[in-house]
């Protein structure tokens, strides 16, 4: 019966269904409109076309005035020509004593701001609340990625080397050194450490309420590894960093985490004890090898031809350096006597990696 009345007065029955093309007609004839003159007069015209255009000028003017001073200046101040290479530029930043040196001093900053915003976490009293220690982790942590956005300034980007390396002797016996620097790589993943701890402070701002100041702590704490471990030349000092970065993610992952954070912390802890004591084993392996922890040695002495591993060693040492998975040995020409080789390759490879 009713799809006979909807058959025989099919025009009303479409104006009532369609709810008598209210949304249609409103869509047609007042967002879109809005939508369209909205785009043309406020986005094209008023924030393209009318303040990016004042803040072009402003700047292009700013930077014209600039340049006319700095000539004015050296043309008074001879002087001060040397000075020139001290500039802003990335690439175009001349490799100046004062250059580097500055650089130097900026990456161990970057480096042991975290610690020492860490031991300031630690240094609030307990009867403040938990909202100051919540701004500390906040401002600190946002310091920290303003600081590090200088390397980036400073980085040279036409050099493929290591660049602000930073060596000082540590442990005479053995051969240990306070040894970091910056690569192309290493620059964004320190980068992108500094970037994502304020994300997390701003993330758990409100969900963290037992226990603040010991949570942002360890925040804290958990970057400051992350930096070194990202900057670290020195195996030995890589290590520690690793170490270093081990602990806060324990304690964050068992007091803080969800409802099996036990369970997800001994795991975590059993896995990454494991992974640590393998790879220990494959720096000391190295050390004894080459009498030194020292990476870019390491790597001269591979590239030279004075350092040269076994098969089967090469395969061990790769595994452990990348432990737990031990099908990232690499190495094609053992696939039999090696205990750790588990799978062979399709295609051979010519070379492994050692480490």
């Amino acid at each position: 019966m009713a799809d006979r009345l909807a058959e025989a007065l099919k025009t009303p029955y479409q104006l009532i269904y369609n709810k008598y093309f209210v949304d249609e007609i409103y869509s047609a004839g007042v967002v879109r409109p809005l939508v369209g003159g909205s785009r043309l007069v406020l986005w094209k015209g008023v924030d393209a076309g009318l303040i990016d255009g004042i803040v072009n000028g402003v700047g292009a003017r700013c930077r014209d005035v600039g340049s006319v001073s700095a000539a004015a200046a050296i043309g008074q101040h001879p002087f001060v020509r040397h000075l020139d290479f001290v500039r802003f530029g990335g690439a175009a930043a001349g490799p100046g004593v004062l250059w580097r040196a500055a650089a130097m001093n900026l990456l161990t900053l970057v480096l042991f701001l975290p610690l020492a915003a860490f031991l300031v976490a630690l240094a609030i009293p307990r009867s403040a609340s938990a909202q100051g220690s919540r701004v500390w982790a906040l401002a600190s942590s946002l310091g920290i990625f303003a600081a590090s956005l200088g390397l980036l300034v400073w980085f040279d980007r036409n050099l493929a080397s290591e660049q602000f390396g930073v060596d000082v002797p540590w442990i005479a016996t053995p051969n240990i050194h306070f040894a970091i620097s910056v690569n192309g790589v290493s620059l964004w993943l320190v980068l992108l450490s500094t970037f994502l701890t304020p994300l997390c402070v701003l993330i758990s701002w409100n969900s963290i309420q037992d226990r603040a100041k010991e949570f942002y702590a360890f925040l804290l704490l958990l970057e400051f590894g992350l930096v070194g471990v990202f900057l670290a030349q020195d195996l030995f000092l890589f290590y520690v960093f690793w170490e270093v970065c081990l602990v806060p993610m324990y304690f964050l992952i068992g007091i803080w985490g969800h409802d099996r954070r036990i369970y997800a912390a001994v795991k975590f802890f059993l896995y990454t004890m494991a992974g640590s004591v393998l790879m220990l084993g494959a720096i000391i392996y190295i050390y004894n090898k080459t009498l030194t922890f020292s990476y870019p040695a390491i790597l001269e002495m591979l590239a030279n031809g004075r350092l040269t591993f076994p098969a089967t060693s090469r395969c061990c040492c790769s595994w452990r350096s990348s432990s737990p998975s031990p099908s990232r040995c690499r190495c094609s020409r053992c696939t039999r006597g090696c205990p750790m080789r588990t799978w062979k390759l399709r295609r051979p490879v010519p070379s492994c990696w050692p480490a």
